[in-house]
Protein backbone atom coordinates (compact mmCIF):
# COMPACT_ATOMS: atom_id res chain seq x y z
CA UNK A 1 0.00 0.00 0.00
CA UNK A 2 2.83 2.35 1.17
CA UNK A 3 4.19 2.01 -2.86
CA UNK A 4 1.05 2.30 -4.07
CA UNK A 5 0.94 5.70 -2.60
CA UNK A 6 4.01 6.68 -3.75
CA UNK A 7 3.46 5.61 -7.28
CA UNK A 8 0.28 8.17 -7.16
CA UNK A 9 2.75 10.98 -5.65
CA UNK A 10 5.12 10.29 -8.27
CA UNK A 11 2.53 10.06 -11.36
CA UNK A 12 0.94 13.37 -9.82
CA UNK A 13 4.01 14.99 -9.77
CA UNK A 14 4.57 14.27 -12.89
CA UNK A 15 1.50 15.39 -13.67
CA UNK A 16 1.50 18.70 -11.92
CA UNK A 17 5.05 19.69 -13.73
CA UNK A 18 3.48 19.13 -16.96
CA UNK A 19 0.24 21.17 -15.94
CA UNK A 20 2.68 23.79 -14.90
CA UNK A 21 4.68 23.91 -18.01
CA UNK A 22 1.49 24.55 -19.92
CA UNK A 23 0.05 26.96 -17.76
CA UNK A 24 3.42 28.69 -18.40
CA UNK A 25 3.21 28.72 -21.94
CA UNK A 26 -0.42 29.83 -22.00
CA UNK A 27 1.13 32.90 -19.72
CA UNK A 28 4.31 33.60 -20.66
CA UNK A 29 3.10 37.02 -22.78
CA UNK A 30 1.88 38.28 -19.33
CA UNK A 31 4.81 37.18 -17.41
CA UNK A 32 7.02 40.13 -18.55
CA UNK A 33 8.19 42.38 -15.60
CA UNK A 34 7.93 45.82 -15.72
CA UNK A 35 11.60 47.44 -15.74
CA UNK A 36 12.50 48.57 -12.17
CA UNK A 37 12.54 52.36 -11.18
CA UNK A 38 16.24 53.23 -10.83
CA UNK A 39 16.99 54.58 -7.50
CA UNK A 40 17.08 58.60 -5.90
CA UNK A 41 16.19 59.73 -9.49
CA UNK A 42 13.48 61.74 -10.51
CA UNK A 43 10.40 59.39 -11.37
CA UNK A 44 9.49 58.07 -14.42
CA UNK A 45 6.65 55.62 -14.92
CA UNK A 46 7.72 52.44 -15.75
CA UNK A 47 5.76 49.52 -18.45
CA UNK A 48 7.11 46.53 -19.62
CA UNK A 49 7.72 46.99 -23.29
CA UNK A 50 4.96 44.41 -24.24
CA UNK A 51 2.26 46.80 -22.32
CA UNK A 52 3.06 49.29 -24.97
CA UNK A 53 3.43 46.97 -27.93
CA UNK A 54 7.14 46.68 -27.99
CA UNK A 55 8.78 43.34 -27.78
CA UNK A 56 11.18 42.97 -25.20
CA UNK A 57 13.44 40.64 -26.85
CA UNK A 58 14.18 42.92 -29.50
CA UNK A 59 15.13 45.80 -27.46
CA UNK A 60 17.44 42.70 -25.25
CA UNK A 61 19.13 42.13 -28.94
CA UNK A 62 19.24 45.67 -28.98
CA UNK A 63 20.90 46.17 -25.97
CA UNK A 64 23.98 43.50 -26.56
CA UNK A 65 24.22 45.20 -30.09
CA UNK A 66 25.10 48.40 -28.50
CA UNK A 67 27.66 46.13 -26.47
CA UNK A 68 29.24 44.94 -29.25
CA UNK A 69 29.27 47.74 -31.84
CA UNK A 70 29.57 50.95 -30.02
CA UNK A 71 31.85 50.32 -26.62
CA UNK A 72 32.09 54.28 -26.15
CA UNK A 73 27.76 54.43 -26.19
CA UNK A 74 26.93 55.22 -22.38
CA UNK A 75 23.15 55.18 -22.35
CA UNK A 76 20.09 53.63 -23.58
CA UNK A 77 16.44 55.32 -22.54
CA UNK A 78 13.86 54.39 -24.36
CA UNK A 79 10.48 55.80 -23.57
CA UNK A 80 6.84 54.86 -25.72
CA UNK A 81 3.41 56.40 -24.93
CA UNK A 82 5.26 58.04 -21.93
CA UNK A 83 6.36 55.16 -20.26
CA UNK A 84 10.06 53.96 -19.85
CA UNK A 85 10.26 50.63 -21.19
CA UNK A 86 13.84 50.25 -21.71
CA UNK A 87 16.90 51.98 -19.65
CA UNK A 88 20.21 50.34 -19.83
CA UNK A 89 23.72 52.30 -18.57
CA UNK A 90 27.17 50.90 -20.12
CA UNK A 91 29.44 52.63 -18.50
CA UNK A 92 27.76 55.44 -15.75
CA UNK A 93 25.26 54.69 -13.38
CA UNK A 94 21.65 56.10 -14.23
CA UNK A 95 22.78 59.39 -12.13
CA UNK A 96 25.73 60.45 -13.24
CA UNK A 97 25.07 63.90 -15.65
CA UNK A 98 27.83 64.23 -18.45
CA UNK A 99 27.81 67.23 -20.99
CA UNK A 100 25.53 66.59 -23.41
CA UNK A 101 27.24 69.29 -26.02
CA UNK A 102 24.82 70.98 -28.91
CA UNK A 103 21.55 69.44 -27.05
CA UNK A 104 21.70 72.11 -25.20
CA UNK A 105 20.37 74.46 -28.25
CA UNK A 106 17.24 72.87 -28.42
CA UNK A 107 17.17 73.76 -24.52
CA UNK A 108 18.06 77.04 -25.50
CA UNK A 109 15.41 77.20 -28.51
CA UNK A 110 12.63 75.90 -26.12
CA UNK A 111 13.57 78.62 -23.54
CA UNK A 112 13.32 81.16 -26.33
CA UNK A 113 9.71 79.76 -27.07
CA UNK A 114 8.70 80.14 -23.62
CA UNK A 115 10.03 83.92 -23.42
CA UNK A 116 8.24 84.77 -26.81
CA UNK A 117 5.06 83.00 -24.76
CA UNK A 118 5.75 84.84 -21.37
CA UNK A 119 5.51 88.12 -23.14
CA UNK A 120 9.49 88.46 -22.45
CA UNK A 121 10.56 88.49 -26.50
CA UNK A 122 8.25 90.07 -28.54
CA UNK A 123 8.48 87.64 -31.33
CA UNK A 124 11.59 85.88 -33.86
CA UNK A 125 11.09 88.58 -36.32
CA UNK A 126 13.09 91.19 -33.84
CA UNK A 127 16.35 92.44 -34.65
CA UNK A 128 19.38 90.83 -33.00
CA UNK A 129 21.55 93.82 -32.47
CA UNK A 130 18.45 95.58 -30.83
CA UNK A 131 18.83 93.20 -27.68
CA UNK A 132 22.36 94.80 -27.22
CA UNK A 133 21.62 98.62 -27.03
CA UNK A 134 25.21 98.59 -24.50
CA UNK A 135 27.01 96.79 -27.22
CA UNK A 136 29.00 98.79 -30.44
CA UNK A 137 29.61 95.74 -32.94
CA UNK A 138 32.21 95.97 -35.59
CA UNK A 139 31.25 95.18 -39.13
CA UNK A 140 27.52 96.61 -37.95
CA UNK A 141 25.74 97.00 -41.90
CA UNK A 142 22.25 96.76 -43.04
CA UNK A 143 22.78 93.05 -43.09
CA UNK A 144 23.89 92.88 -39.79
CA UNK A 145 20.85 95.15 -38.54
CA UNK A 146 18.48 92.76 -40.51
CA UNK A 147 19.74 89.67 -38.16
CA UNK A 148 16.56 88.45 -36.36
CA UNK A 149 16.09 85.81 -33.77
CA UNK A 150 14.32 84.01 -36.72
CA UNK A 151 17.94 83.29 -38.38
CA UNK A 152 19.56 82.79 -34.78
CA UNK A 153 17.24 79.84 -34.14
CA UNK A 154 17.82 78.38 -37.83
CA UNK A 155 21.42 79.07 -37.98
CA UNK A 156 20.80 81.29 -41.57
CA UNK A 157 22.94 83.95 -39.72
CA UNK A 158 25.21 85.23 -42.95
CA UNK A 159 27.69 85.19 -40.36
CA UNK A 160 31.28 84.56 -41.50
CA UNK A 161 31.67 81.59 -39.46
CA UNK A 162 32.42 78.03 -40.83
CA UNK A 163 32.32 75.22 -37.36
CA UNK A 164 32.77 72.45 -39.91
CA UNK A 165 35.57 71.15 -38.84
CA UNK A 166 36.46 70.74 -35.25
CA UNK A 167 40.20 69.22 -35.83
CA UNK A 168 41.06 73.47 -37.02
CA UNK A 169 42.32 75.70 -34.31
CA UNK A 170 40.92 78.16 -36.41
CA UNK A 171 37.46 76.76 -35.72
CA UNK A 172 35.57 79.86 -35.15
CA UNK A 173 34.28 77.86 -32.00
CA UNK A 174 37.42 77.72 -30.68
CA UNK A 175 37.99 81.60 -31.24
CA UNK A 176 34.81 82.35 -29.52
CA UNK A 177 36.23 80.49 -26.40
CA UNK A 178 39.64 81.90 -26.26
CA UNK A 179 38.24 85.31 -26.36
CA UNK A 180 37.23 87.73 -23.39
CA UNK A 181 33.54 88.42 -24.47
CA UNK A 182 31.75 85.50 -26.54
CA UNK A 183 28.96 87.64 -27.49
CA UNK A 184 31.08 90.57 -28.86
CA UNK A 185 33.42 88.01 -30.98
CA UNK A 186 30.03 86.20 -32.23
CA UNK A 187 28.45 90.05 -33.48
CA UNK A 188 31.41 91.38 -34.40
CA UNK A 189 31.50 89.44 -37.63
CA UNK A 190 31.35 90.37 -40.99
CA UNK A 191 28.35 89.19 -42.91
CA UNK A 192 29.34 87.07 -46.16
CA UNK A 193 25.41 86.03 -47.07
CA UNK A 194 22.47 87.90 -46.18
CA UNK A 195 20.21 86.58 -43.65
CA UNK A 196 18.13 83.82 -44.04
CA UNK A 197 19.82 82.58 -47.27
CA UNK A 198 22.14 80.06 -46.56
CA UNK A 199 21.99 77.25 -43.12
CA UNK A 200 25.65 77.31 -41.68
CA UNK A 201 25.77 75.17 -38.11
CA UNK A 202 26.80 77.99 -35.94
CA UNK A 203 27.47 76.88 -32.09
CA UNK A 204 27.83 81.32 -31.50
CA UNK A 205 24.14 82.04 -32.46
CA UNK A 206 23.05 79.95 -30.07
CA UNK A 207 24.97 81.13 -27.14
CA UNK A 208 23.67 84.67 -28.71
CA UNK A 209 20.53 83.60 -28.19
CA UNK A 210 21.41 82.81 -24.67
CA UNK A 211 22.67 86.26 -23.63
CA UNK A 212 19.16 87.48 -25.43
CA UNK A 213 17.18 85.67 -22.68
CA UNK A 214 19.23 87.77 -20.01
CA UNK A 215 18.65 90.63 -21.37
CA UNK A 216 14.95 90.15 -21.89
CA UNK A 217 13.79 88.41 -18.79
CA UNK A 218 16.32 90.13 -16.19
CA UNK A 219 17.19 86.49 -15.10
CA UNK A 220 20.09 84.20 -15.78
CA UNK A 221 19.47 81.54 -18.29
CA UNK A 222 19.75 78.89 -16.02
CA UNK A 223 17.48 80.80 -13.21
CA UNK A 224 15.06 81.01 -16.15
CA UNK A 225 15.18 77.42 -17.67
CA UNK A 226 15.20 76.63 -13.31
CA UNK A 227 11.78 78.09 -12.90
CA UNK A 228 9.83 77.50 -16.47
CA UNK A 229 11.27 74.35 -17.72
CA UNK A 230 13.55 72.18 -15.13
CA UNK A 231 11.36 72.01 -12.52
CA UNK A 232 8.19 72.16 -13.89
CA UNK A 233 9.66 68.67 -15.41
CA UNK A 234 11.46 67.88 -12.35
CA UNK A 235 14.77 67.83 -13.98
CA UNK A 236 16.69 68.79 -10.37
CA UNK A 237 20.45 67.88 -11.10
CA UNK A 238 22.18 69.16 -13.74
CA UNK A 239 25.30 72.02 -14.19
CA UNK A 240 25.44 74.53 -16.43
CA UNK A 241 29.16 76.37 -17.18
CA UNK A 242 29.00 80.07 -18.14
CA UNK A 243 31.50 82.58 -20.15
CA UNK A 244 33.69 85.09 -19.17
CA UNK A 245 30.50 87.17 -18.81
CA UNK A 246 28.75 84.51 -16.22
CA UNK A 247 26.62 83.99 -19.41
CA UNK A 248 25.43 80.22 -19.32
CA UNK A 249 26.48 78.42 -22.59
CA UNK A 250 23.74 78.48 -25.21
CA UNK A 251 25.74 76.32 -27.69
CA UNK A 252 26.77 73.14 -25.46
CA UNK A 253 28.13 72.60 -21.94
CA UNK A 254 24.69 71.68 -20.19
CA UNK A 255 25.17 68.37 -18.15
CA UNK A 256 22.13 66.65 -17.56
CA UNK A 257 21.56 62.55 -16.91
CA UNK A 258 20.11 60.59 -19.36
CA UNK A 259 16.42 60.87 -17.59
CA UNK A 260 16.59 63.99 -18.10
CA UNK A 261 17.48 64.84 -21.64
CA UNK A 262 14.62 62.48 -22.49
CA UNK A 263 12.28 64.82 -20.85
CA UNK A 264 12.60 67.06 -23.32
CA UNK A 265 12.03 64.88 -26.17
CA UNK A 266 8.93 63.94 -24.33
CA UNK A 267 7.34 67.33 -23.99
CA UNK A 268 8.26 67.95 -27.76
CA UNK A 269 6.60 64.49 -28.19
CA UNK A 270 3.12 65.53 -26.49
CA UNK A 271 3.12 69.00 -27.91
CA UNK A 272 4.43 71.22 -25.50
CA UNK A 273 2.52 69.79 -22.36
CA UNK A 274 4.09 68.26 -19.14
CA UNK A 275 1.51 66.11 -16.58
CA UNK A 276 -1.36 68.87 -17.80
CA UNK A 277 0.71 71.82 -18.01
CA UNK A 278 1.20 73.59 -21.29
CA UNK A 279 5.06 74.37 -20.71
CA UNK A 280 5.54 75.31 -24.26
CA UNK A 281 2.80 76.37 -26.61
CA UNK A 282 1.65 74.20 -29.58
CA UNK A 283 2.32 76.55 -31.90
CA UNK A 284 6.00 76.45 -30.91
CA UNK A 285 6.50 73.04 -31.05
CA UNK A 286 4.61 72.97 -34.24
CA UNK A 287 6.91 75.88 -35.87
CA UNK A 288 10.08 74.27 -34.39
CA UNK A 289 9.74 70.85 -36.12
CA UNK A 290 8.35 72.23 -39.58
CA UNK A 291 10.67 74.27 -41.19
CA UNK A 292 10.51 75.74 -44.72
CA UNK A 293 13.79 75.77 -44.96
CA UNK A 294 15.75 73.61 -47.73
CA UNK A 295 18.02 70.73 -46.22
CA UNK A 296 21.45 72.43 -45.05
CA UNK A 297 24.26 71.16 -46.90
CA UNK A 298 26.02 68.77 -44.79
CA UNK A 299 23.94 65.92 -45.78
CA UNK A 300 22.09 65.10 -43.26
CA UNK A 301 18.78 66.53 -42.35
CA UNK A 302 16.85 69.71 -42.64
CA UNK A 303 16.73 72.23 -39.64
CA UNK A 304 14.16 73.73 -37.84
CA UNK A 305 14.43 76.28 -34.39
CA UNK A 306 17.33 74.37 -32.98
CA UNK A 307 16.30 70.54 -33.72
CA UNK A 308 17.54 68.66 -36.27
CA UNK A 309 14.63 67.54 -38.97
CA UNK A 310 14.22 63.98 -40.50
CA UNK A 311 12.45 62.74 -43.04
CA UNK A 312 8.41 61.17 -41.67
CA UNK A 313 8.50 63.17 -39.04
CA UNK A 314 10.79 62.48 -36.52
CA UNK A 315 13.37 65.01 -35.22
CA UNK A 316 15.90 64.97 -33.26
CA UNK A 317 18.74 66.93 -30.50
CA UNK A 318 22.25 66.40 -31.63
CA UNK A 319 24.90 66.78 -29.52
CA UNK A 320 28.92 66.01 -30.18
CA UNK A 321 30.14 62.92 -30.18
CA UNK A 322 26.21 61.71 -30.76
CA UNK A 323 24.37 62.58 -27.31
CA UNK A 324 20.97 62.10 -29.05
CA UNK A 325 16.92 62.58 -28.59
CA UNK A 326 15.22 61.15 -31.19
CA UNK A 327 11.63 61.78 -31.25
CA UNK A 328 9.19 59.55 -33.27
CA UNK A 329 5.43 60.82 -33.12
CA UNK A 330 3.73 58.62 -35.76
CA UNK A 331 4.77 55.53 -32.83
CA UNK A 332 4.89 58.08 -29.70
CA UNK A 333 8.40 56.94 -29.11
CA UNK A 334 11.17 58.83 -27.46
CA UNK A 335 15.03 57.66 -27.43
CA UNK A 336 17.76 58.66 -26.27
CA UNK A 337 21.70 57.92 -26.37
CA UNK A 338 24.61 59.01 -24.68
CA UNK A 339 28.23 58.22 -25.55
CA UNK A 340 31.80 59.94 -26.43
CA UNK A 341 32.16 58.96 -30.16
CA UNK A 342 33.83 61.77 -32.04
CA UNK A 343 35.26 59.37 -34.36
CA UNK A 344 32.32 57.27 -35.49
CA UNK A 345 30.25 58.48 -38.72
CA UNK A 346 27.15 59.01 -39.83
CA UNK A 347 24.07 59.00 -37.61
CA UNK A 348 24.47 55.38 -35.04
CA UNK A 349 21.11 56.56 -33.07
CA UNK A 350 19.51 57.07 -35.73
CA UNK A 351 20.33 53.32 -37.15
CA UNK A 352 19.70 51.95 -33.91
CA UNK A 353 15.99 53.29 -34.05
CA UNK A 354 15.47 51.85 -37.17
CA UNK A 355 17.50 48.82 -37.16
CA UNK A 356 16.18 47.85 -33.40
CA UNK A 357 13.64 50.28 -32.01
CA UNK A 358 10.95 50.43 -34.78
CA UNK A 359 11.24 46.94 -35.21
CA UNK A 360 10.15 46.22 -32.12
CA UNK A 361 7.32 48.23 -32.67
CA UNK A 362 6.43 46.27 -36.09
CA UNK A 363 6.06 43.31 -34.20
CA UNK A 364 3.53 44.14 -32.19
CA UNK A 365 1.66 46.74 -33.60
CA UNK A 366 -1.27 44.27 -33.61
CA UNK A 367 -0.58 43.09 -30.03
CA UNK A 368 -3.42 44.26 -27.23
CA UNK A 369 -2.18 43.46 -23.82
CA UNK A 370 -4.41 41.34 -21.77
CA UNK A 371 -6.19 42.94 -18.39
CA UNK A 372 -6.80 39.52 -16.58
CA UNK A 373 -5.60 36.28 -17.18
CA UNK A 374 -8.85 34.34 -18.59
CA UNK A 375 -10.45 34.34 -22.20
CA UNK A 376 -8.00 32.61 -24.79
CA UNK A 377 -5.21 31.26 -22.35
CA UNK A 378 -7.84 29.97 -20.56
CA UNK A 379 -9.61 27.89 -22.80
CA UNK A 380 -6.47 27.10 -24.97
CA UNK A 381 -4.19 26.38 -21.91
CA UNK A 382 -5.44 25.72 -18.54
CA UNK A 383 -8.81 23.98 -19.09
CA UNK A 384 -7.44 21.73 -21.24
CA UNK A 385 -4.67 21.03 -18.55
CA UNK A 386 -6.91 20.85 -16.23
CA UNK A 387 -9.20 18.48 -18.21
CA UNK A 388 -6.50 16.25 -18.65
CA UNK A 389 -5.24 16.24 -14.93
CA UNK A 390 -8.83 15.58 -13.83
CA UNK A 391 -9.01 12.21 -16.59
CA UNK A 392 -5.78 10.85 -16.10
CA UNK A 393 -6.37 10.76 -12.15
CA UNK A 394 -9.54 8.98 -12.19
CA UNK A 395 -8.11 6.71 -14.90
CA UNK A 396 -5.00 5.69 -12.64
CA UNK A 397 -6.78 5.62 -9.67
CA UNK A 398 -9.37 3.12 -11.48
CA UNK A 399 -6.75 1.02 -12.99
CA UNK A 400 -4.75 0.38 -9.70
CA UNK A 401 -7.75 -0.19 -7.86
CA UNK A 402 -10.33 -2.41 -9.63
Amino acid sequence: MERMYKNVNSYMSQLFLIFVVLFTLGFSHLLQAPIAPVQGLTSWPTSSPEAQGMDSRVLATLEQHIQSTYPAMYSMVIVRNGFLVAEEYFQYSASTKRNIYSCTKSFIGTLIGIAIQEGYIRGINESVVDFFPNYTFSNLDASKQNMTLFHLLTMTTGLDWDEADYNDPQNPLYRMWDSSNWVQFVLDLPMVVAPGTTFSYNSGASHVMSAILCSSTEMSTLEYAQSHLFTPLGIDDYNWPTDPQGIHKGGEGLELTPRSLAKLGQLYLDNGSWEGEQLVSEQWIFDTTHSTLTPPSNGYYGYGYQWWLHPDGIFSAWGYAHQRVLVIPDYQVVATFTGYMPNILGDPAAALVSDFVLPAIFTHEDYQEPTTPTSTSFFVFILPSLLFLVLFQKKFIHDRWS
